[in-house]
């Protein structure tokens, strides 16, 4: 069954509650446990900035693509960009992640919206799929949190 841009929108919008839940139930102990290994040694808080800065990144990277571009090079380094964006991000509080998470997903649910249906079917180049669809682009910004969580709640069982 082929995703419509309100299907695609209603599913980030739900996701998108569900995580803030979800964040927003942590204590100030979990913000500060180390997700990740490997790398920076992501935090839940880092993990979390990551995945703030996703939400306003990839539809700059969809409207490109949308324009005619075609998407991120191959010279693109995934790890580098993301690593550097959480650094630059700072020791931002989980309170203003968590405000700043629900606005741009807000902006993203909206953008979303509004994409045509040839728009659903512009191929680009994304940093983690290679080249595909933007609906199969937009499918993996609710999947990347939602892998992010099961992440998070591996570390916080461990307890």
């Amino acid at each position: 069954m082929a995703k419509t841009s309100e299907s695609l929108a209603e599913r980030l919008e739900r996701e998108g509650k569900k995580n803030l839940l979800f964040f927003e139930k942590l204590s100030p102990e979990d913000w500060e446990k180390q997700v990740y290994s490997d790398g920076a040694a992501w935090t839940v808080r880092d993990m979390f900035t990551h995945v703030v800065e996703t939400e306003q990144t990839l539809p700059r990277l969809f409207q490109g693509i949308i324009s005619g571009g075609g998407g991120v090079g191959d010279e693109f380094d995934l790890d580098y960009y993301n690593e550097s964006k959480v650094v630059k991000a700072g020791e931002t509080s989980p309170q203003v992640l968590l405000n700043t998470f629900a606005e741009r997903r807000k902006e993203t649910v909206k953008f979303v919206t509004d994409l045509a249906e040839e728009d659903l079917l512009k191929i680009g180049s994304h940093p983690f799929l290679g080249n595909a669809e933007i609906a199969e682009m937009v499918k993996l910004m609710y999947i990347h949190v939602q892998l992010h969580i099961r992440d998070v709640r591996n570390v916080i069982k461990e307890d």
